[in-house]
């Protein structure tokens, strides 16, 4: 199907798997435009008019405004697929994916706000309560530097946090705000990165008090406790996943998808690469020998290992929540744990591949080099710090209490 025709069609109950041959589809378009997206710092309109086209960054936005309504595995198979060609623009339709299914987590009246007018609309996010902020009559009053706001120069609508005490003398608590990023200023100096520069995660700067009324407010205990007001919205599956569980998943598309993509850019480069020698003469292609065989095969079965133990595990346990169905604390902090293996399969690959890559794969024109730079920053996330998951996952197998999210 042609890009141009993808606006056209009526996308109303898209399954998941023509979601994901749409960004099959675009794949050539990100390809084309991945050093220009790293040059400029951030995804340009274009590129997001055709992820929007597409509806690329609406898998995981609720039914009832717009959205596809499926659940984080189906954003990880999208950007997975869009990863393999442009890293950055599968990143940040990552970010719109898992910001529309975060603010799912918002009454009704807040939902129509952000979508009613333009079901596109996408909204960016700094999730650390980092901000300043006080209760006042009606709401809160906030203010502040908000980093890592990643595709924000794309967004109408931002998430940002702050911790506040509700009740004056209590202890603050992290409490989210959805605003409009009208009311924001992005600090375009502030995203300098050796990877993932084209996500443009730039600083949510607001000087001034920014009054948000009561309604736009989440607080961290209630996305805990599944305690959410989207969760009272009758066909709003998509508020029964909790953030704190599954997060970690979207961000895996991208992450994976570029460990596929680093593969097959190494595997296709090693076809002509002749090994370097001395003799005069040589003529012997690098994927002909035994060394460069083993790494394709290393790399490769950590990867297709890496996906298949995620979505094993991810996607019944989707259905489940999905119905409605109770899940235990044993069986969340395995899904974390299998979040963690794969960011570690992944980084693991592709650095198997870059120590036989060679010099020349290394060449700025190279694009095994940009998915070399970018997993290594976009695995190091905090959700996916693998370390701190796994001793997670100890404790409760010992009986302790779980120290992390989960």
């Amino acid at each position: 199907m042609a890009i141009e025709a993808l606006k056209c069609a009526d996308d109303s109950s898209l399954s998941v798997e023509e979601l994901v041959e749409r960004a099959r589809e675009l794949a050539p378009a990100l390809a084309e435009r991945t050093s220009q997206t790293e040059r400029d710092g951030r995804v340009s309109e274009e590129l997001t008019r055709l992820v929007k086209d597409a509806g690329l960054n609406r898998v995981s936005q609720p039914r009832g405004f717009g959205g596809f309504g499926h659940g984080p595995s189906a954003v990880f198979k999208v950007c997975y697929e869009m990863a393999r060609a442009c890293p950055s623009t599968s990143w940040c339709a990552m970010v719109a994916n898992s910001n529309a299914w975060f603010a799912s987590y918002w009454p009704e009246e807040v939902q129509r706000d952000i979508w009613g007018d333009d079901p596109t609309t996408m909204v960016a996010i700094s999730g650390i309560p980092v901000g300043k902020g006080r209760k006042v009559d009606g709401g809160y009053e906030i203010w502040g530097a908000w980093p890592w706001a990643s595709n924000s120069d794309n967004c109408d609508w931002a998430i940002v946090s702050s911790a506040i005490a509700d009740v004056e003398g209590e202890n603050p608590e992290t409490q989210w705000f959805i605003v409009p990023m009208a009311e924001l200023h992005i600090d375009q100096d502030s995203w300098d990165m050796a990877g993932m520069q084209g996500t443009g995660s730039k600083t949510l700067l607001r000087k001034e008090p920014l009054f948000v009324p009561e309604n736009r407010r989440v607080k961290l205990a209630q996305v805990a406790a599944d305690a959410t007001p989207g969760r009272e919205i009758p066909g709003n599956e998509v508020a029964r996943y909790n953030f704190a569980t599954l997060s970690g998943v979207v961000l895996l598309g991208p992450v994976l998808g570029m460990a596929q993509g680093a593969l097959d850019a190494f595997t296709e480069a090693m076809k002509s690469k002749v090994k370097t020698s001395l003799s005069a003469g040589a003529s012997v292609t690098a994927g002909a020998t035994p060394a460069v065989q083993m790494r394709v095969a290393d790399a490769s079965a950590r990867i297709d290992a890496a996906v298949a133990l995620l979505l094993s595990s991810v996607e019944p346990f989707e259905t489940r929540v999905a119905a409605g169905g109770a899940v235990s604390v044993e069986e969340r902090v395995r899904v974390r744990r299998n979040i963690g293996f794969a960011a570690r399969q992944a980084f693991e690959a592709i650095n198997i591949l870059a120590e036989g890559a060679g010099a020349s794969s290394f060449a700025s024109r190279s694009m095994f080099q940009r998915f070399w730079r970018d997993l290594s920053v976009g695995v190091r996330h905090v959700t996916l710090d693998t370390d701190a998951i796994y001793q997670m996952y100890g404790q409760e197998r010992f009986g302790l209490p779980p120290a992390g999210a989960y």
